[in-house]
């Protein structure tokens, strides 16, 4: 075709100003629509698949997670059993420490300080591992201060060095009761007085 008949055409169909018969813009509107509803449609049912199949992806997912949370919360549950089994040993020892302790105070200026000390230092021996490390510390020093301290006094020591041996040997009192972090019934100082001679 020319350019001249092109124009002819164009001239033609746009005189006559419609090219199609009117049923036919009826069929033209009709075909549109069932368009839209099936691509719309289409779109629907493709995301449903999509969704379908990410549900069994998803479930994987979840009962991993589930699975994963339960073993978590059971080995929370065997380590909170392992802390408070240590926990009640941890207490029984600073509480037996205390009573060592307590006895190897008032027996300072005794004939039998040596057997005392003794006994000290073997039970720190067995269980000094469950005292905090303040009390652990402080109890091992009291009893070696203890057998020592009147052979202090008798040879007249120096007063300073007295007042640190008496400060050592005392010192347990505060660590172990502190040791044992358990919250006081009353607000007090811990006031521990040297026994009488």
């Amino acid at each position: 075709m020319s350019a001249d008949e092109i124009r002819t055409l164009t001239d033609s169909i746009l005189a006559e100003r419609s090219i199609l018969p009117a049923w036919s813009y009826f069929v033209l509107l009709v075909i549109a629509a069932a368009g839209a509803y099936l691509g719309s449609y289409l779109a629907a049912k493709g995301a449903a698949k999509a969704g379908f199949e990410d549900s069994g992806t998803l479930a994987r997912i979840s009962e991993a997670v589930k699975h994963e949370f339960a073993t978590q919360l059971a080995q929370g549950d065997w380590k909170q059993q392992m802390r408070m089994a240590a926990l009640e040993r941890r207490l029984q020892s600073h509480q037996e420490a205390f009573a060592l302790w307590n006895n190897l105070r008032s027996s300072v200026y005794q004939p039998n300080i040596g057997e005392v000390v003794m006994e000290c230092q073997d039970w720190w021996m067995n269980n000094c591992l469950y005292l905090d490390a303040d009390s652990r510390e402080a109890f091992r020093m009291a009893y070696m201060m203890a057998g020592g301290h009147r052979h202090l006094l008798d040879a007249r020591a120096d007063i300073a060095d007295v007042r640190q041996s008496w400060a050592d040997i005392v010192r347990p009192g505060k660590t172990l009761v502190l040791g044992a972090a358990l919250p006081p019934i009353k607000e007090a100082d811990i006031e521990v007085s040297p026994p009488k001679q």
